[in-house]
């Protein structure tokens, strides 16, 4: 997502692709209140995906725990947050990531490795590479996608099948109206301001020159991401 600034002044959040141009007039942003800092809107802004893919199930259905999040990145931190804010006391992540942020939320065990395959009841793939996640989900269990796929993996119908599997998609623009979504998105945001300490979750944050945003692109499309799981772009 890119912050651009509407003819009102108020800044909004737009869902377009990295380096993408964003119009203030798209009725898909998340207006963003004075004042809010950089850091607290790109952590809401992971978090509020898995609150609006989690919204409709949780609220009529408490996962088992632990529940498990594969993967290391923002996506995977966000979930987290969420299942935190939600009630969920333990959680398992799934991540080869030599620092993972979500290390130092209380609760979290970091595995590098999976737990063991068909053994988890409710798995949460935020890679984008789901076959590794429903390796793990038990016979009757739940596999939530929030992480987008690249489009190159499928997963068998006839596995899922047999496994009798829940796969859900949890893809933040689907079926979730406009007024829904800035709802969803100024809750999440007041939350994570008020709980989310920038300065003590050190590794968390890293800002870059918006003149570094070519390389930093390029980067994001490699095998060399950035450690920190949130990158600020700052223009001067």
């Amino acid at each position: 997502m890119t912050v651009v600034d509407s003819l009102d002044g108020e800044k909004r959040l737009a869902p377009v692709p990295h380096g993408a141009a964003a119009r203030s007039d798209d009725h898909r942003a998340l207006p963003i209140p004075q004042a809010t800092r950089p850091e607290h809107v790109a952590v809401a802004r992971f978090q509020v995906m898995a609150a609006l893919g989690l919204g409709c199930w949780m609220s009529h259905y408490r996962p088992p725990e632990p529940a498990v999040v594969v993967g290391g990145g923002p996506v995977a931190l966000g979930c987290i947050l969420e299942l935190k804010n939600r009630g969920v006391a333990r959680v398992v992540m799934v991540t080869r990531h030599p620092q993972p942020a979500a290390a130092v939320l209380p609760g979290v065990a970091i595995l590098a490795d999976s737990p063991g395959a068909e053994t988890q009841s409710f798995v949460i793939d935020c890679t984008g590479r789901a076959g590794r996640a429903f390796a793990m989900v038990a016979p009757g269990g739940f596999l939530g996608l929030l992480g987008t796929s690249d489009g190159e993996e499928a997963l068998s119908a006839t596995a899922v099948h047999r496994r009798g599997a829940a796969v859900v998609g949890m893809h933040e623009l689907a079926g979730h109206c406009d007024r829904a979504r800035q709802a969803a998105f100024a809750a999440v945001l007041r939350k994570v301001t008020t709980t989310v300490d920038i300065d003590s979750v050190k590794g968390w944050f890293n800002r870059i020159p918006g003149e570094q945003a070519v390389p930093l692109y390029a980067a994001l499309a490699s095998s060399r991401r950035p450690t920190a799981p949130f990158v600020v772009l700052e223009w001067s």
